[in-house]
């Protein structure tokens, strides 16, 4: 598994792009995109998956990033 963080365009928010053997799915950070969380948080798009976000996601508060893919 491997994270890159790219800058995205404003209004953008944070998005997780799942990259796969025929394409890539983007998975927005909203609350429409939350598909479980029993002990992490699962967003989710499609059969694309993105799961124990939660740190990432705070540092990226923390630091004012609110663009991001």
């Amino acid at each position: 598994m491997r994270v890159s963080l790219r800058p995205a365009p404003a209004d953008t928010g944070v998005v997780f792009r799942c990259l796969h053997g025929n394409g890539a799915t983007d998975v927005p950070v909203d609350f429409g995109s939350v598909v479980g969380g029993s002990q992490s948080t699962q967003l989710g798009a499609g059969m694309a998956r993105v799961s124990t976000v939660e740190h990432l996601l705070a540092a990226l508060s923390a630091t004012g990033v609110d663009n991001a893919t």
